[in-house]
């Protein structure tokens, strides 16, 4: 039981841990949160807490819901969304 909650919390709190010891000097803060959020979900990933899919689902939700995107333009909900869907586009994925 203990070691089932420890592995849901441990990628929420890696991931914290390491947005708050900061952004290395000269990385755009939007870039570092972006990796915070990406770190979590390969902890997640590993750790496999819950099914793969819900944990790569709910990286990409939390970076639309934050509007986490590739540019500054990323500032509008649909923009937001257009940019976390627009990978799925691609046949090869």
């Amino acid at each position: 039981m203990i070691k089932q909650t420890l592995s849901i919390f441990a990628p929420f709190f890696a991931a914290t841990l390491l947005y708050f010891l900061g952004a290395p000097d000269g990385l755009n803060p939007n870039a570092w949160l972006y990796f915070c959020i990406f770190m979590g979900m390969i902890i997640g990933l590993i750790l496999e807490p819950v099914p793969s899919g819900l944990i790569a689902l709910s990286a990409l939700v939390l970076c639309i819901a934050l509007k986490i995107g590739a540019s500054s333009e990323v500032a509008s909900a649909n923009k937001a969304i257009s940019w976390g869907l627009s990978g799925y586009a691609n046949k090869t994925v």
